[in-house]
């Protein structure tokens, strides 16, 4: 929420403030990119682990846990414990790229060049996994012009942020809502949230 009071009421406008592309997410921004990441119709973990204790594992169990259509990549192992899912080499070899969000938990290294394949077969959309990001990594991800670009705040260096394990659900449920009013909107239905 904007606070208004230390804001002169000649300075004051009455529509949304800008935020420039250049500034770190705000929650109300952060909300806005979870929301359209999850709103994708596929989904897929780059860095998906065979060790349960790895984020990489939790966060795809996290998927498969919440019904969601997910693919499991990960260079080195042919398959997922979980359920025995067959992973894939790369981004490269989604079936659909354009319609799959990506969750990244991989080194910040990594995710660079995760972000460069994502952009070649046009994924839009994209979560950096805490400890998975730096700058470079979200200016790369903006450049391309990625609709969702989920990380956290780049005063945190890439150690803190959103986080698909806390942040995930409610966001989901978000996504899920917006989805439901615009079909009954675009059918002509009133309904009242």
């Amino acid at each position: 929420m904007l606070h208004t009071a230390a804001i002169p009421t000649s300075a004051r406008s009455t529509s949304a403030p800008r935020v420039p592309l250049t500034s770190p997410p705000t929650p109300q921004t952060m909300e806005s990119q979870i929301r359209l990441f999850f709103r994708s119709p596929l989904f897929a973990v780059v860095g998906a682990s065979t060790d349960p204790s790895k984020f990489g594992h939790k966060v795809f169990a996290w998927y498969l846990s919440h019904s969601l259509p997910v693919t499991p990549i990960n260079p080195s192992s042919r398959t997922t414990a979980v359920l025995s899912i067959p992973t894939i080499p790369s981004v490269r070899a989604l079936k659909d790229p354009q319609n799959t969000s990506v969750s990244i938990i991989t080194p910040p290294p990594v995710t660079l060049e995760v972000l460069r394949e994502a952009a070649e077969v046009g994924v839009k959309r994209v979560w950096m996994q805490p400890g998975a990001w730096d700058r470079e990594c979200v200016a790369f991800a903006k450049e391309k012009g990625m609709e969702a670009v989920v990380y956290g705040h780049e005063e945190e260096l890439g150690h803190e942020g959103a986080c698909v394990l806390v942040h995930g659900e409610a966001g989901m449920k978000a996504a899920s809502c917006l989805r439901v009013y615009a079909r009954v909107y675009a059918v002509g239905w009133k309904v009242w949230f």
